[in-house]
């Protein structure tokens, strides 16, 4: 876990503030699924990309868990990051969606 320690008078952020962890992409995931599932931190925004392309919408982590509906084929990558109030966590595990 990271803490903002360096802020500059422009930022939204505080002293203090903590970056959010690295969500995590539930496995397998297989094509043809349009829904997949992973964990994360209560509150925080869940943003996917799949081969390297930041996917529209996010989802919101509610009891631990998140879900966001996307068209996967066999070899598409995912991976998936968690924000909270501006701060950006680091990447999820990277997936490989499976036939």
């Amino acid at each position: 876990m990271w803490t903002v320690t360096d802020v500059s008078p422009a930022s939204t952020w505080s002293e203090g503030d903590t970056v959010p962890t690295a969500p995590v992409i539930n496995t397998p995931v297989a094509a043809g699924n349009p829904t997949i599932t992973g964990t994360g931190t209560n509150g925080n925004l869940v943003f996917v990309s799949k081969n390297g392309t930041l996917l529209a919408g996010s989802s919101i982590v509610a009891a631990g868990t998140w879900s966001k509906v996307v068209t996967v084929v066999a070899l598409d990558t995912l991976v998936a990051r968690q924000e909270n109030g501006g701060l950006i966590g680091p990447q999820s595990n990277e997936v490989t969606v499976v036939a």
